[in-house]
């Protein structure tokens, strides 16, 4: 983890009162459908996650506190 997606996910912790750790699991809501993911990283004060369903470098943006988002307990295995 770089110190830079470190301080990111410190700072939506403590601003947003939100669980987000790197590989974190979540599930959301896309389009009126449920998805799980994993966090592998921030951009600006947006979650980055990975769909369960999609290629390495193929992420969506979320906002920490987003109607819908639910942060799973544990970790995800890495790809």
């Amino acid at each position: 983890m770089t110190a830079e997606t470190n301080a990111a996910l410190a700072y939506i912790r403590e601003r947003y009162n939100v669980p987000a750790s790197l590989h974190g699991r979540v599930r959301y809501t896309d389009h009126g459908h449920a998805q799980h993911g994993t966090i592998i990283g921030t951009s600006n004060a947006y979650l980055a996650v990975l769909p369960d369903s999609a290629r390495r470098d193929d992420y969506v943006l979320i906002w920490p506190t987003s109607d819908g988002l639910e942060y799973l307990p544990g970790k995800a295995a890495t790809r």
